[in-house]
């Protein structure tokens, strides 16, 4: 009776357990292009920033693919397909329109190439299955020194998103102007586009059942504000999960602080966080050098006093660097902490030449080694700068286990160029990256003063961005600030305008310490 009563209790045990673990989702992602030139590839570092995306839910495997190296049978171990239409009438092979054509489990398609699964269906077929007509590809030719009308609007959920476009200081156009014309029939649209000039509508994202439909390449180029985030909510329903939270999350760091930093300056800041009982985090440098002296924090004790007050208010420490610098020149002269660069060549735009795995690794250590000394816990890292090559966010990553961060990607075995990279912040935290790190996001920029550049933006765009972001499940209002602007104009009250017009679109302040305990 004993022995039946404890195999009872093991079972319960084990099945609980069983029921604890996600089932796996296998997801294949194809993309196009893979016979064009080795140094343009479109269509892979696309699936590189889709793939990402896809990284935010733990349950999903993702298998990255050229679809012009279709094997047959392989869409039957899919448990979702993607395609991505990057280039215009790019070959599919008989193997994969056909196994497209009769695949029943949840596909999303995204822009070109359409008309060849079509095709492949006849017309009647497709009509009904997808739900909507092709009509033809709109894609108007720019003139120099003028904006073409084009798609550039996006409505969903009640919001508006964009596509970014602008003139260079040569007047080419730089942007996507492409979007595929249909026709809805039975589909449900879930976003329409309009067109600049005249406010002619179409069809964005379909969907008919298990089928989805995107008209246009929705990674091409983003920002903030971009139709890319109508994409972000999009994977919940074409993966069948629900969100990670019924809270969204909102995320302060304070920038660049190091054992020289005015602390006059630092406390400020940490009083607003004190005063409305928000968590917060630090971005701290361990080691400060400049042309004069070098100081570790243990060198200086009211600094360490004032970061463990900040802990002990609510503040989470992040890593950022060991110096934030490089004492050598690589063409473009020396610099000093919070200005340099640490794991990049910033002036031959390249990984470091002398880079390695010992190279990262020692300047890991010793900023651990200093944060140790000075009892100060940590639960993550910044790069400096963002900058960084994969070998070297990869040792990182083995040493912090989170990173917060935009995302430069390198594809790999691929010749360094800017056609080969691409560039990604996200709208929520991504569990494991194309890298394999665990990212949480930083999507909202930062404040700095007006001649600032990079994702420097005005508290109003700010706020509007964490409004947008509203709409994506799981969405994250993730953005720094520098204590140095309490002596500019902005002042104290840009980072108090930002925390509570945060607060009041219903975001909620998190805890990186909290979520680390909880493997978040």
């Amino acid at each position: 009776m004993r022995r039946a009563l404890l195999g009872a209790l093991l079972c319960l045990a084990s099945c609980a357990a069983l029921a604890a673990e996600p089932a796996r989702l296998a997801v294949c992602l194809y993309f196009d292009g893979d016979d064009n030139a080795a140094d343009f590839r479109v269509g892979e570092r696309s699936a590189v920033m889709v793939r990402n995306l896809l990284g935010h839910f733990r349950e999903v495997d993702v298998r990255m693919a050229p679809a012009g190296r279709y094997v047959a049978g392989s869409l039957a171990r899919c448990d979702r397909a993607i395609y991505m239409g990057t280039y215009f009438d790019a070959k599919l092979g008989e193997a994969f329109l056909s196994e497209a054509a009769q695949y029943g489990k949840p596909f999303f398609w995204m822009n070109y190439n359409i008309w060849a699964l079509r095709e492949r269906l006849g017309a009647g077929r497709f009509e009904a299955g997808w739900g909507f007509e092709y009509q033809k590809t709109d894609a108007p030719e720019p003139e120099r020194g003028v904006l073409p009308e084009f798609f550039d609007r996006f409505t969903y959920k009640g919001a508006s998103f964009r596509k970014v476009s602008a003139l260079d200081e040569d007047g080419a156009f730089t942007g996507d102007a492409a979007i595929v014309l249909v026709r809805n029939r039975s589909a449900k649209v879930l976003a329409e586009a309009t067109r600049s000039g005249d406010g002619a509508r179409t069809p964005y994202l379909l969907r008919k059942g298990d089928f989805f439909y995107i008209a246009d390449n929705p990674v091409s180029a983003i920002d903030e504000r971009d139709r890319y985030l109508i994409l972000a909510d999009a994977l919940f329903d074409f993966l069948k999960l629900e969100p990670r939270s019924r809270q969204r999350h909102a995320l302060v760091r304070v920038e660049d602080i190091h054992p020289a930093y005015d602390l006059r300056l630092l406390y400020q800041t940490i009083e607003v966080f004190r005063t409305r009982k928000l968590p917060f985090a630090i971005s701290l440098i361990p080691r400060y050098v400049d042309a004069q002296r070098a100081l570790d924090m243990t060198d200086n004790p009211k600094f360490v006093r004032m970061i463990r007050y900040a802990v002990d208010n609510g503040a989470s420490i992040l890593v950022h660097g060991y110096e934030h610098q490089l004492p050598v020149d690589l063409g473009c002269g020396t610099s000093f902490s919070g200005e340099g660069y640490e794991f990049w060549d910033v002036c031959n735009k390249r990984p470091l030449a002398f880079e390695s795995e010992q190279f990262v690794q020692r300047r890991l250590d010793n900023a651990k080694r200093i944060l140790g000394q000075a009892g100060i816990p940590y639960v993550g890292w910044v790069t400096p700068h963002y900058a960084a090559s994969e070998l070297a966010l990869r040792v990182i990553h083995r040493n912090f286990g989170r990173v917060v961060q935009r995302m430069d990607y390198f594809l790999q075995g691929r010749p360094l160029a800017p056609a080969n990279t691409a560039d990604q912040f996200f709208p929520y935290t991504i569990v494991r990256d194309y890298y394999g790190l665990h990212l949480w996001p930083e999507n909202l920029g930062y404040v700095a003063l007006q001649e600032a550049s990079g994702s420097a933006r005005p508290v109003e765009d700010m706020l509007e961005t964490a409004r947008l972001n509203k709409v994506v499940r799981d969405a994250w209002a993730s953005f720094f600030w520098h204590p140095f602007l309490i002596n500019t104009p902005l002042g104290l009250a840009s980072l108090e305008k930002l925390v509570d017009g945060v607060r009041a679109e219903g975001y909620e302040f998190v805890s990186l310490q909290e979520l680390r305990k909880r493997g978040e």
